[in-house]
């Protein structure tokens, strides 16, 4: 892979600012209750003061991603009209990956807050399958009108992608039984001295701590080439 690919920063930061919010929204929601139902129950019917604390919390925490987002990213570069980019070939599809990957992962979490709310069963898998894919789909839009990128028709399929294996198994068995999944492996660069970009020299270790970042936690989101994301299929729930 060319070392002179640059990773959109909104792809390095999209899965941990999404998660924290997700977090946030777990964290938060579960005031106490005055009633007879454990706090980690799901009720049987629409909790009223369940549903409006997580759907405040979730607001509150959706709002201020985007305004820290705007704040890290998108004003450093102008913007444009909304206009779209193909970036099918770029990084030999493992930001897609990582696409599917979080939007699954967005998917399944909010299942469970949904279902901590009282929601039923299906309106909770149709919420959750939603809401994840309107996520990433806030981003990508936001892509859309910088000068930067663009929107991309392959990451929003890749973001459908993902919550639609988990919304097709949850339908289907009302249980995940082909889970994502994602590791890293750390590694380090050598220090060769290459043609820097666009002049000059620079060493590869040097340009892969500008890229991959400096540290394993920066590694782990960054870094495609130490990536794996696969498919973890669970026998015993077929049998």
């Amino acid at each position: 892979m060319s070392l002179k690919a640059e990773i959109k920063p909104t792809n390095i930061i999209r899965q941990a600012v999404l998660m924290m919010f997700l977090i946030i929204t777990v964290s938060t929601s579960g005031i106490a209750q005055n009633d007879t139902i454990g706090f980690w129950d799901f009720p049987p019917s629409l909790h009223k003061t369940r549903f409006w604390t997580a759907a405040g919390t979730g607001a509150v925490a959706y709002t201020g991603t985007l305004i820290t987002l705007n704040e890290l990213w998108y004003k450093q570069y102008p913007r444009t009209s909304f206009h779209f980019f193909n970036d099918a070939a770029e990084w030999q599809q493992m930001d897609k990956a990582g696409h599917m990957f979080t939007a699954y992962f967005e998917a399944d979490w909010i299942y469970t807050i949904t279902r901590w709310t009282g929601m039923n069963r299906k309106s909770s898998i149709w919420t959750s399958a939603l809401v994840a894919t309107g996520l990433q789909a806030t981003v990508e839009t936001l892509d859309g009108f910088s000068s930067k990128w663009g929107f991309s028709v392959y990451d929003f399929i890749s973001n459908v992608g993902g919550s639609s294996l988990w919304a097709a198994q949850q339908l289907a068995w009302d249980e995940q039984r082909i889970r994502m999944k994602v590791s890293s492996t750390y590694r380090t660069y050598p220090e060769e001295i290459v043609q820097g970009f666009p002049d000059g020299m620079t060493t590869i270790r040097e340009r892969t701590d500008d890229l991959y970042g400096e540290n394993i936690f920066q590694s782990f989101l960054k870094d495609y080439n130490a990536q794996t994301v696969w498919l973890s299929i669970n026998v015993h729930s077929f049998l």
